[in-house]
């Protein structure tokens, strides 16, 4: 069955002058019939006709079928039914044969998806197979927007930069019910083309099939095809069927990632995972780095990952690398005091292999891997927020700890007042107040240092101080503020737009 808005895409598309009144266009239908009489009762199937049939029919009070007519109905007939209005010249039999033709080309195609789904030992055979199908680019992503997979006959069409903004804008959508799970989405790019988005879950793991409208605009059928090929995809996805990693460079890893999978999935018994472990070497008495890595470019395929995997266990010493979607997780012993020898090897992979990698920072024994993956994640995810392609919890623990910290109440009420009113009063005149003071309390109340930093003589940093304390009654040498606080506060001041106007400042100017 279809729905009844895709058979009105492809009849709209073969008779662009066709008119339309379709009340329930979510409903499904069959395979088409002729009209029969004007006393009969019509069920859920499309319904050839021509206008005077409908003028005769005593019931117009039927939403189920969807009826074809050709000629112009009464106005009375338009408000009743579901219809669409084609030429009085256009033969019945042509259209019935249209109409067939569409849904025995469905079932073609779904049959052929069925065969290659159960067939394959790879989700891109069967991607390659439906873009054939849609004559558009096709790839599935991960949660984080990563190409894991695509039709290879349109590789080079679908841009990264345009699927990474349409995703953003899907999930922006997420509680609308046409982009529930299993339901297609379209929008429109604002840089790029019309992209179908299909997310659902799979394995524990959230996905994303993608199709780009580049070769030629989307039809009805199309729809019909993605959301039947998404279904194959989810259970190819939920039997693993994704590329498996097969000659390892170093095949000791082979027998270590098990086992770390295990502490990540916390599926088994820990303890015994843990004397696995040792057994290879891996014990709690030892100090390990948790990293997350991902491409530059957003390309997270299997073949790839294996290559960027295989680089890192050979440059990182004692390293485990394995995709964990949607990153890649890197587990490495630390022998001794080492842990810059490993951010060293780890800021080469950024380089060499053009990755962009988060660090956990070193922690004893194997505990906790999860949080810890999880935690690299994060560090990862504002990395390259912020534009960079290596940064260690530390380098961004400011920004989480700030972000931890204001995420219970809105930022203006957390804020210190006087910093709130000198951010404002900072974009108002065009001033630089709050950078004075957040210098000044990063080089710990340091004048000399201070004012070196921001190219100033220290008695022109020691006025901005006095003003600061004059005008916005904020002494930063006094000891009832709390270092924490005013730290935090001067750092919302400048990421956040939230604050109060100027005109909440009340002292002297």
């Amino acid at each position: 069955m279809i729905r009844k808005e895709f058979i009105l895409s492809e009849v709209k598309y073969r008779y662009p002058q066709a008119k339309y009144a379709i009340q329930h266009p979510k409903q499904v239908v069959n395979r088409p019939l002729l009209f029969e009489s004007s006393a009969h009762r019509f069920s859920a199937r499309i319904i050839i006709c021509f206008a005077s049939e409908l003028d005769a029919m005593k019931d117009l009070n039927q939403t189920d079928p969807l009826f074809l007519c050709i000629g112009q109905p009464q106005q009375n007939v338009m408000d009743a039914l579901d219809l669409c209005v084609l030429p009085a010249t256009e033969s019945p039999s042509l259209l019935l044969n249209f109409v067939q033709r569409l849904f025995d080309r469905l079932d073609e195609w779904r049959q052929r998806l069925k065969e290659v789904a159960e067939s394959s030992v790879d989700v891109s055979a069967l991607l390659d197979c439906a873009a054939g199908m849609l004559q558009n680019p096709l790839c599935l992503c991960d949660a984080r927007s990563h190409i894991i997979s695509r039709a290879e006959r349109y590789a080079e069409e679908l841009s990264q930069s345009n699927l990474i903004a349409s995703y953003n804008l899907l999930e922006e959508a997420e509680e609308d019910e046409q982009t529930a799970e299993g339901s297609v989405a379209h929008l429109a790019g604002v840089d790029g083309p019309e992209l179908a988005i299909s997310r659902f879950n799979a394995g524990g793991a959230q996905f994303a099939l993608v199709c780009a409208a580049i070769e030629r605009q989307f039809y009805g059928s199309d729809e019909v095809v993605f959301e039947h090929l998404s279904g194959y995809v989810k259970l190819m996805l939920s039997e693993r069927k994704l590329s498996v990693r097969a000659l390892r460079q170093n095949p000791k890893n082979d027998e270590i990632e098990p086992y770390l999978r295990a502490l990540l999935e916390k599926d088994t018994q820990k303890q015994g995972v843990l004397d696995a472990l040792s057994a290879f070497g891996w014990d709690g008495g030892q100090a390990y780095c948790v990293a997350a890595a991902e491409a530059q470019d957003g390309d997270m395929r299997a073949a790839l990952l294996h290559t960027l995997c295989d680089r890192i266990e050979s440059v990182v010493p004692n390293s485990c690398a394995f995709s964990y979607p949607p990153v890649v997780a890197i587990v490495a012993r630390l022998d001794g005091d080492n842990s810059e020898a490993c951010y060293d090897a780890l800021r080469e992979i950024c380089s060499s292999q053009a990755a962009r990698i988060g660090v956990c920072e070193r922690l004893n024994g194997l505990e906790l891997l999860r949080e810890r993956l999880l935690l690299a994640s994060d560090t990862l995810r504002r990395a390259s927020a912020a534009g960079l392609n290596f940064a260690a919890f530390s380098d961004i623990a400011e920004e989480y700890l700030c972000a931890r910290g204001v995420s219970e109440y809105p930022t203006e009420l957390v804020c210190l007042r006087s910093v709130a009113e000198m951010a404002a009063y900072d974009n108002e005149h065009e001033t630089n107040y709050i950078e004075t003071a957040e210098r000044y309390v990063k080089n710990r109340f340091n004048a000399v240092k201070t004012a070196n930093d921001l190219f100033i003589h220290r008695s022109t940093f020691l006025y901005r101080l006095e003003r600061i304390k004059a005008q916005f009654g904020l002494d930063l040498d006094a000891e009832m503020t709390s270092p924490l606080h005013l730290f935090f506060s001067l750092r919302m001041a400048r990421e956040n737009s939230r604050l109060p106007s100027a005109t909440h400042v009340t002292r002297g100017d």
